[in-house]
């Protein structure tokens, strides 16, 4: 049985309305199945920090979608293939293409995942001339002794791949992709260290 206070609280969301309700003010998810909310602690997946989660549809497939696209199609109450790609635009003659859209966080803040924080727009719209400023700002040019000082330690490291491109994009100061691809030797090709080929 659902609590009055979580039915009150909360919106069905489409498809998987059997099994979870969304917070559309506070951006979360609520598993009617374990009686508890999804993904507190999460901080986001490893390349892009937008929070992801699995969640089982009415028809009992399993579905991986992004926090802040679960949030907008339980507030627009449309399926994420409806808001999603059954958006339209015209070509210079006139004739309707598809044109799929995402779901923009207007705040610029991945986490802020309330309804109210959430836009529909053209992927290509997100970039937004101080947006594209603000990323180009924040890249940071790795000297050589970082790159061979990322591979040593990577050497050193007994956990994850994943955990190590984590802790290191944080301690380097650039992206996750950046600490993946000089580990797997991808960028940076010319730094070896010591008895590579």
């Amino acid at each position: 049985m659902i609590s009055k206070e979580i039915l009150d609280n909360t919106a069905p969301l489409p498809e998987f309305d059997q099994h979870y309700r969304v917070d559309l003010e506070k951006g979360r998810i609520y598993s009617l199945v374990t009686k508890r909310w999804l993904g507190e602690k999460a901080q986001g997946i490893r390349k892009n920090e937008y929070k992801m989660t699995t969640l089982k549809r009415n028809d009992g497939y399993n579905i991986r979608m992004y926090v802040h696209e679960v949030v907008y199609s339980a507030g627009s109450q449309q399926t994420k293939s409806e808001w999603r790609e059954k958006s339209f635009t015209t070509d210079k003659d006139g004739k309707l293409i598809p044109f799929p859209l995402t779901v923009n966080h207007k705040n610029r803040n991945k986490h802020d995942n309330a309804y109210s924080n959430l836009i529909l727009c053209p992927h290509k719209q997100q970039f937004t001339p101080d947006v594209i400023e603000d990323i180009v700002s924040k890249r940071k040019r790795l000297t050589k002794d970082e790159v061979i000082m990322i591979r040593q330690e990577f050497l050193e490291w007994e956990g994850t791949k994943t955990d190590f491109c984590l802790m290191m994009k944080d301690i380097v100061g650039v992206s996750f992709n950046t600490i993946e691809s000089i580990i797997n030797y991808k960028s940076h090709k010319n730094v070896k260290l010591e008895g590579d080929e």
